[in-house]
């Protein structure tokens, strides 16, 4: 990667990861040795990869597409977060589709559950 997209990519308060058609990684944000290559759905990342299936493949297939969903996540430190992944189609020079982008941003850390049923309940004192 040369100086400008990465300093791009270094600027940016969010995950940048790019895909081939096959779904392998070609960029993963600033470090690329830790993915290129691998298949999406194989990565042990702290983010529910099978979740963003529904949203990856329409992308390989349809240049135009677009769409964004939130996913319960753990960051590199721990902590359960919410990130906001937002899917579109990467397109070739001829405006075909040719892999897809997925830009990750956390949202917020996850509230941790105080009940088993609604994470809401409190103890009750007898």
């Amino acid at each position: 990667m040369n100086e400008f997209p990465e300093s791009v990519l270094t600027s940016l308060r969010a995950g940048v990861i790019v895909l081939d058609p096959e779904v392998r990684v070609i960029v993963w944000g600033v470090r690329q040795d830790e993915a290129r290559g691998e298949h999406l759905l194989n990565l042990n990342i702290g983010l529910p990869v099978a979740e963003l299936r529904p949203v990856v493949r329409p992308a390989l297939g349809d240049a135009s597409f677009m769409t964004g969903l939130e996913v319960d996540a753990v960051d590199r430190k721990g902590r359960d977060v919410v990130v906001r992944v937002v899917c579109s189609s990467l397109r070739s020079n001829a405006g075909e589709p040719n892999g897809a982008i997925l830009v990750m941003e956390q949202r917020a850390e996850r509230a941790q559950r105080t009940g088993p049923e609604d994470g809401l309940s409190r103890p009750r004192g007898g």
